[in-house]
C-alpha cells in the first residue's frame, strides 16, 4: 500500500571503495546482521501467497538501525566485503537471490536456516518466516581472509553477526534447515523468472 518514503543521497570521496550486490567468488562467507523476527505484516510473501495484509509489520529499532549501517560503512571502508545488500521486501530469501541473480549470475550459494536465528530466538519459527520476513538487516559477502576483522567491526556496534552460508561454484539457488532441503533452484530458471516480472507487470 501507498506509503511514506524518506530518500538519502550521499557522496562517496572514494569510488574504488563502492560496493556492489552481486555474488563476487566461490568459497566467499556469507553473514547475515539483524535479527530474523516475526515480522511478515505488509510483507511481498502474506501479499503474494495469501492475499493477506498480516498485523505485526516490522518495528523500526532506531540503535539497531544505526549500529548495522554504520557498521556496514566500517567495513566498507577497511575494504572487508565483496558484496552487500540490504534486507527488505521478499526477505531474506529474496535478499540472497537477488546477490545470486544480478548480472552477470554465474555463481550459487547455499544457506543454512537455522543459522539466521538469533541466540535467543525461538527454535520453533516457521521456516517461511526465517526466510520471508522483512525484519531489516544485511547480507554480507567477506572477502577471504577478512573475516575475523569483519566480526570484530561488527561486534564492536554490538551487533550479533552470524555465519548463514557460502558461495558456490554451483548454479543454484540451495536453502535448507535442519539438514532437510526447503529451496534448491537452478540459477538460470530463477532468473528468467526474476527478469520476466517487470514486464508482466506493465502489461
Amino acid at each position: 500500500d501507498p506509503s511514506p518514503v524518506i530518500a538519502c543521497v550521499g557522496i562517496i570521496k572514494d569510488i574504488g571503495k563502492a560496493v556492489t550486490q552481486e555474488l563476487k567468488a566461490a568459497g566467499d562467507r556469507l553473514f547475515l546482521i539483524g535479527p530474523r523476527f516475526d515480522e511478515l505484516g505488509g510483507s511481498e510473501y502474506y501479499k503474494t501467497i495469501f492475499n493477506v495484509t498480516g498485523a505485526n509489520v516490522p518495528i523500526v529499532r532506531f540503535d539497531l538501525e544505526r549500529n548495522m549501517i554504520y557498521a556496514v560503512i566500517d567495513a566498507i571502508d577497511e575494504g572487508l566485503l565483496a558484496a552487500a545488500h540490504d534486507i527488505s521486501n521478499g526477505g531474506l530469501a529474496a535478499t540472497v537471490s537477488e546477490m545470486a541473480l544480478t548480472r552477470p549470475a554465474k555463481l550459487g550459494f547455499e544457506i543454512d536456516l537455522d543459522k539466521a536465528l538469533s541466540a535467543d530466538a525461538a527454535a520453533s519459527m516457521r521456516t517461511d518466516k526465517i526466510m520471508f520476513s522483512e525484519s531489516s538487516g544485511f547480507v554480507l559477502e567477506a572477502k577471504p581472509g577478512k573475516e575475523e576483522r569483519l566480526l570484530e567491526i561488527l561486534r564492536g556496534y554490538s551487533l550479533e553477526p552470524m555465519e548463514i552460508g557460502i558461495v558456490t561454484k554451483k548454479r543454484r539457488i540451495v536453502m535448507k534447515r535442519a539438514s532437510e532441503t526447503v529451496a534448491d533452484i537452478d540459477l538460470d530458471e530463477a532468473r528468467a523468472e526474476w527478469t520476466r516480472g517487470l514486464a508482466e507487470a506493465m502489461r
